[in-house]
C-alpha cells in the first residue's frame, strides 16, 4: 500500500513539472520593429501595425531610442498580464536603413 502511494505521488509530481514546463514555454526568438515609448512601468514597443505592444524585459537602458522606429529580436512571452519581450538584440531604424545594430545595449 505504501508502495503505491509514493508512486502516485512521484507520477502526480512529475505530471505536475511537466505541466509547468509547457506553461512555462515562450514563443521563442522574434524580431518585432515598432516604436519605443517610456511608461512608469519601463519602456513599450508598440508594434508598426498597432496590434500589439510589448513590455520590454531588460536590465538595460533603452531611453535614447524613446520615440524611434526600432527593430527589437527576443524571447516574446504572451501572459494574461500582456506581452513581454525579453532584449536579446535592436536596431534602430531611420528611413528604411539601419542606422544601428547591436546587442541589447548596456548601462
Amino acid at each position: 500500500m505504501k508502495t503505491n502511494t509514493i508512486r502516485t505521488l512521484i507520477v502526480l509530481l512529475l505530471m505536475a513539472g511537466v505541466v509547468a514546463l509547457i506553461g512555462c514555454a515562450g514563443g521563442g526568438e522574434q524580431t518585432i520593429t515598432g516604436t519605443l515609448e517610456k511608461t512608469e512601468k519601463g519602456h513599450l514597443l508598440t508594434a508598426s501595425d498597432g496590434a500589439a505592444t510589448y513590455q520590454l524585459v531588460e536590465n538595460k537602458d533603452f531611453s535614447a531610442m524613446v520615440g524611434q522606429k526600432v527593430a527589437i529580436t527576443g524571447t516574446v512571452l504572451e501572459r494574461s498580464a500582456g506581452n513581454f519581450i525579453s532584449v536579446t538584440r535592436f536596431e534602430v531604424i531611420g528611413g528604411g536603413d539601419v542606422v544601428q545594430t547591436e546587442g541589447a545595449p548596456n548601462d
